[in-house]
């Protein structure tokens, strides 16, 4: 994990390079998901970014750290989550909070997550990385990055999720041992993951039962589910087999 500086400590140069280096990083993995790993290029990223090429090689030497850096910081804000909560909060419970807050933070899913009168939408369309990474990219995300990144960045990315099982493991204080943390922990993405791709797919059919005239009310019992309650759901599950 990289040793964060509080942002009330950070000088307006520092806070405006760290701004940029997430922009890259977020431009690198959107268009690896949508443009596939051949087309993923330093100088496609850096133009979706709206940057030279010579300003992206001034934050990452190659492509493959702007998707490293992607991961990593998604993973050092849930290490910080995970430190923060109650020390009796059941994990899974803090996977919820962490998990929905990483998606809230890269794309506004719907009013369910977005809060009550956001106007957001279920879907996003992507137009710019400031806008995030939307539902229907981070589904498969973790997949496109495991193919683009090189065996010593596999393994570093695998050393990030280690430490959060590890850190898991210690605030259970004896409850988790070390295996069934990492256990516990590749249940909770595993269920993340069927959460946003059933989210995807219930809300495109939603749309398309739309598009054609039918029956089918979003808003009623047989509309698409909320995001929160396939999460829900998905987690129960993880819950009551631990």
């Amino acid at each position: 994990m990289t040793t964060k500086i509080p942002d009330g400590r950070k000088t307006l140069r520092e806070q405006k390079k760290e701004e940029t280096r997430r922009q890259l990083s977020l431009a690198a993995v959107s268009l690896l998901t949508t443009e596939g790993d051949d087309r993923t290029t330093v100088a496609a990223i850096a133009e979706r970014a709206g940057v030279s090429p010579r300003t992206f090689h001034n934050y990452f030497a190659r492509r493959e750290e702007a998707f490293f850096h992607f991961i990593e910081t998604i993973l050092d804000e849930w290490q910080a989550e995970f430190l923060a909560a109650p020390r009796d909060e059941p994990p899974v419970c803090t996977f919820r909070r962490v998990f929905l807050h990483t998606v809230e933070g890269q794309a506004a899913l719907s009013a369910d997550v977005g809060g009550p009168g956001s106007g957001a939408q279920p879907f996003g369309d992507g137009p710019g990385p400031s806008d995030g990474i939307p539902p229907y990219q981070l589904m498969g995300l973790g997949d496109h990055i495991a193919v683009a990144l090189g065996p010593e960045d596999k393994e570093r990315a695998k050393d990030l999720f280690r430490t959060l099982a590890d850190l898991i493991h210690r605030r259970s204080d004896g409850a988790l041992s070390p295996f069934r943390a990492r256990v516990l922990l590749a249940m909770c993405l595993a269920a993340a993951g069927a959460t946003l791709e059933t989210f995807v797919l219930e809300h495109a059919d939603g749309a398309a039962d739309g598009a054609a005239g039918g029956a089918a009310d979003a808003s009623g019992p047989a509309g698409p589910r909320s995001f929160t309650d396939l999460l829900d759901e998905a987690l129960d599950i993880v819950a009551r087999g631990v």
